[in-house]
């Protein structure tokens, strides 16, 4: 079957085309606000919840019952937000989108990454804040102690221990700082560091406040190896009227009177047991300040050596001489 559109003047033309293209309007008309909403379902449309600040568990529990569909698409730690936190969304809250919809999220992590640990000694408190800042670190307690340093970071430790630079640590975790608060004013005698470890003398110096200076190692030191035999301010006592005469077994040095006067710092008794503490010159230390120390180095030293064994009975350690009683009053200095 043919069909043929009769036309018989020019009129009957433009007509005609003026039909077809009011039928193309109607058809495109049609397409676009029947056909294709009907298709797409635009009339239906959900709302994007408001997911951050939220935890993902809670979220991810009734999912099933959101219009929209959760997908997590990255973490990033962050110190403000607690582990598990949503972080971002997008689309965000408010959004009029289709149901179903996928909703792309960025979490804080459940288990936070590791970072270094920084190096925060040496410098003020405000700088090693920055630092602990920018690495993903929290400031715990600042603990202000006596020392030379004023403001300046003496020790960074976590729980209460010290942590050394590089240490691997979880990002969050938080850093105590010891800070350097001045000299103090108070003064009292000069601990005597001699004899001990190392180790024993540093335990002295925390207790007191005190810091440790430098550290010296003596190869050809007449001393018990790997003890304290000098340091440097000298302990309270003034030793310029002793001499060495040895160490005892736990080497502590053993000292004895020079020489004996009736004017001397000596009441009586050939070894000084009587010493008169009122006439004895001190050193006096503050709060913050340090103590350098010799240390001997020389394994071959033994304290149990032919020329000091005979006098081991009869020599009385420095300390037990000038036992102070804990009624006595300061002495006067001069």
């Amino acid at each position: 079957m043919k069909f043929w559109i009769k036309t018989n003047s020019v009129k009957q033309v433009i007509i005609h085309l003026l039909l077809a293209a009011i039928s193309f309007i109607l058809l495109l008309v049609l397409f676009f606000f029947y056909f294709i909403p009907h298709i797409a379902r635009q009339d239906e449309v959900a709302e994007v919840p408001r997911l951050t600040g939220a935890s993902i568990d809670s979220v991810l529990a009734i999912a099933d019952a959101l219009p929209v569909e959760i997908i997590i698409q990255d973490s990033s730690f962050s110190t403000d937000y607690k582990p598990g936190t949503i972080l971002s969304q997008y689309p965000l809250p408010g959004t009029q989108v289709k149901p179903g919809r996928k909703v792309y999220l960025t979490i804080c992590p459940k288990e936070p990454p590791m970072t270094e640990m920084p190096k925060l000694t040496g410098v003020s408190y405000p700088t090693a804040i920055a630092k602990l800042k920018s690495s993903q670190l929290q400031l715990g307690r600042i603990r202000f102690e006596p020392d030379i340093a004023i403001d300046i970071v003496l020790e960074q430790e976590v729980d209460g221990k010290p942590v050394p630079p590089g240490t691997p640590v979880k990002m969050g975790t938080k850093v105590d700082l010891v800070v350097g608060s001045g000299i103090g004013e108070e003064e009292f005698d000069v601990p005597d560091l001699t004899g001990l470890t190392l180790e024993e003398a540093e335990a002295v110096l925390k207790a007191r406040s005190l810091r440790l200076g430098i550290v010296r190692y003596d190869e050809n030191a007449q001393a018990p190896y790997r003890r304290i035999f000098k340091q440097n301010p000298a302990a309270f006592v003034d030793l310029s009227q002793y001499e060495l005469a040895g160490y005892d077994k736990h080497g502590k040095p053993i000292y004895r009177p020079i020489k004996v006067r009736s004017d001397s710092l000596f009441a009586e008794g050939k070894h000084a047991k009587n010493l008169d503490l009122n006439k004895v010159p001190r050193n006096k230390i503050r709060p913050g300040e340090m103590i350098d120390i010799w240390i001997s180095n020389n394994p071959a030293y033994s304290v149990f050596n032919d020329t000091i064994s005979g006098m081991m009975d009869e020599m009385q350690p420095i300390d037990s001489l000038i036992k102070k009683d804990s009624n006595q009053k300061k002495p006067n200095i001069p």
